[in-house]
């Protein structure tokens, strides 16, 4: 007799959330699932003109397997890795071992961090507070400040007001539900204006944007998106430290 089949949300947990990210970062070769390598290069543009000190210290928080820190090291820029899976920082060393200058590529176990506080001129957080647990969202914020230095920069970003049931996909076999990507947030500017003005960092800028590809189709798409007055998919932050 064939069980009864029961659609549930699952439960996310640590160990849960690190079983998904060993399994995308050491099964998908595709980078397709990686907001960074497609976007790297207009991540950096737009932090660099909101006065993002790039010629300082760069940590790219929550690294993943590297594709920013890549695009940040071809440019010149000393930048630092962190991430708490070990298979994604595997990948990131991979991807880091012919680049210029220095960098390293940490993992972390919990928070704090082994980073020592006040090392970083700019902070990048991409594409990552939207997978933080309840019991991670607070603490790594606070995380975030205490790494920056006096004046330093924080860059976030993170989907734009995303409908999260809509991306939601279901297992046939014991009938979990979740998002594909793994996402247990959505954050309007506000939202996350509020957040990082908790910890004691100062706003420059928080809006709804759009992250061009660097090619004419992906600029012409944005432009579309914005003489329509529709929604942008991306929503940025840059926050200094007080």
């Amino acid at each position: 007799m064939t069980p009864e089949f029961h659609p549930h949300p699952v439960v996310w947990t640590p160990e849960k959330v690190s079983r998904l990210w060993a399994h995308i970062a050491l099964r998908d070769t595709a980078p397709g699932r990686y907001f960074s390598a497609s976007l790297a290069d207009s991540v950096i543009r737009f932090a660099s003109r909101h006065g993002a000190r790039l010629n300082g210290r760069v940590l790219d928080y929550g690294c993943g397997p590297g594709f920013l820190l890549q695009k940040l090291g071809q440019q010149g820029i000393t930048c630092d890795g962190l991430d708490f899976s070990e298979e994604s920082a595997a990948l990131a060393r991979v991807r880091m071992a012919r680049a210029p200058g220095a960098h390293r590529i940490v993992v972390a176990r919990g928070l704090p961090t082994p980073l020592a506080g006040e090392s970083y001129d700019v902070v990048f957080l991409i594409e990552t507070v939207e997978h933080l647990l309840e019991h991670e969202l607070e603490a790594t914020v606070g995380e975030l400040a205490r790494l920056l230095r006096p004046r330093g920069t924080v860059v976030v970003t993170t989907p734009n007001a995303e409908d999260l049931e809509a991306a939601e996909v279901l297992c046939p076999d014991c009938g979990c539900m979740f998002h594909g990507m793994q996402h247990v947030r959505s954050f309007t500017s506000d939202a996350l204006r509020r957040l990082l003005e908790k910890h004691g960092l100062r706003t420059r800028f928080c809006a709804p944007r759009f992250f061009d590809r660097g090619t004419l189709a992906s600029r012409l798409y944005g432009a579309a998106l914005r003489l329509a007055g529709l929604p942008l998919p991306h929503l940025a932050y840059v926050g200094e430290r007080r």
